[in-house]
């Protein structure tokens, strides 16, 4: 498994396949048929320069952790997708990559996210210039703490120069954006890889499978398992990762 991060304290250790016995009946979990030219398997982990490198990761909300040494390194024009069960610390540990919890209180990262060479979690840091770099779409609503309209104007007001009228037109013209198909969202995303490098948190194992090329299972805060979506899928090397992507847990 090639750059994996095993928590041996939050799971058992690995074993064979699992089953399930129903009476006389042994039914094995079904698995997620991952598409044919999702890359990682039969690529140089090591060979394919990493984009973002995340070290020694820990995140508090106040006193409580919620995150506990994530290691990953995401692979530069690749889809590395993030599952695990609600509340396991996927959306934390995204919102570090472009430092959005800095616009919250009594929220704070410790430990190295390296990208260009240089520690995003520095307080050197040019925030406007990393979020340039580094965007984030969110599944649901996520407002930052202003009103509705401080919300959609804030990309405009940091990158462009207009007077309250304009401002306004821009706005109400961003609120009338249609809802898009999963599918077109999905082939945009297998579109922009080659020039972008994307991170996808999702709750569905058949988005993942789909659009992928490595997966990072994540429980309590920590990465328990992190390697390409096929294995991942087909044979991994965790039970709890096993037992998640077959529905037993999650």
């Amino acid at each position: 498994m090639v750059g994996t991060k095993v928590d041996e304290s939050a799971q058992g250790q690995a074993g064979p396949e699992q089953t399930q016995m129903h009476g006389d009946a042994t039914v094995v979990p079904p698995r997620i048929e991952v598409a044919e030219d999702r890359r990682g398997t039969d690529e140089d982990f090591e060979a394919v320069p990493s984009q973002i490198s995340v070290r020694g990761l820990n995140f508090f909300y106040g006193k409580e952790q919620a995150l506990f040494d994530n290691e990953i390194e995401i692979k530069q024009h690749r889809v590395t997708a993030v599952i695990g069960p609600s509340g396991c610390g996927k959306s934390t540990h995204i919102r570090t990559y472009n430092r959005i919890f800095n616009l919250y209180r009594d929220q704070k990262a410790a430990g190295e996210i390296m990208m260009d060479g240089d520690n995003i979690l520095s307080s050197q840091t040019d925030l406007l210039e990393l979020r340039r770099k580094i965007g984030m779409i969110f599944q649901k609503p996520s407002p930052f703490p202003m009103t509705v309209f401080d919300n959609v104007a804030y990309g405009l007001r940091q990158h462009y120069k207009m007077n309250r009228a304009e401002l306004t037109d821009r706005v109400e013209h961003c609120s009338a954006i249609d809802p898009v198909a999963t599918a077109k969202i999905e082939d945009l995303v297998l579109e922009l890889k080659s020039r972008y490098t994307i991170v996808l948190v999702t709750h569905n194992m058949q988005q993942a499978a789909r659009v992928s090329d490595y997966t990072a299972f994540f429980f309590q805060g920590r990465i328990v398992e992190f390697g390409p979506t096929t294995q991942i899928f087909s044979n991994p090397a965790q039970k709890q990762t096993e037992e998640y992507i077959t529905g037993r847990f999650g």
